[in-house]
């Protein structure tokens, strides 16, 4: 249990473990998950490759709170649907139907709500400030990569990269230098 002393007009609490909660041991640095469809309808993950696409493609000039829409070289099935393009968000994901430019707080209901989404991050991030976000357009697949994005205000950043392949499978894939 833990031991508490007043200190003047300090209180000390000595914590043997059990009051504050641990760090969380999830961590996505230096990994790449890889979505397959199944048999039921949904996807199956499996740990895959971390290797980034080398040929990042064009850079998107994309501001914070900001989306482009990107024209798909197949349609791809996603959640059940065919789509022809995507649109890039600032924010760390790809959307369907509708780009995402709101800069409200990025919630579950935000998230749920909104267009279909397939999202390597859901935050705050600000390509103005810089790194720069690139989209690769092949036959078979469409690369987004966030390269060292800034979080909006932030010193931290992302390097990340969503693979949407024409069969379907979709891979993400984050850097080790992702802070």
């Amino acid at each position: 249990p833990a031991v508490s002393d007043d200190i003047g007009h300090i209180a000390v609490i000595q914590d043997p473990g059990s009051i504050t909660v641990p760090a969380n041991p999830f961590d996505l640095k230096d990994v790449g998950l890889s979505f397959t469809r199944n048999t039921s309808g949904g996807y199956d993950v499996r740990q895959g490759s971390a290797t980034f696409v080398s040929a990042l493609g064009q850079r998107l000039s994309l501001g914070d709170d900001d989306s482009s829409q990107v024209v798909l070289p197949f349609t791809a099935s996603v959640f059940g649907r065919s789509f022809t393009s995507l649109f890039v968000n600032s924010d760390g994901n790809l959307t369907f139907e509708a780009g995402d430019s709101a800069s409200t707080e990025r919630s579950v209901s935000r998230f749920l709500t909104g267009a279909p989404r397939l999202a390597l991050q859901f935050a705050d991030l600000d390509p103005s400030a810089g790194g720069g976000v690139f989209v690769n357009t092949q036959s078979d697949s469409v690369t987004v990569t966030w390269c060292n994005v800034p979080g909006f205000e932030s010193t931290r950043k992302v390097t990340a990269q969503l693979v949407l392949k024409a069969d379907g499978q979709i891979d993400m894939r984050y850097a080790a230098t992702t802070t």
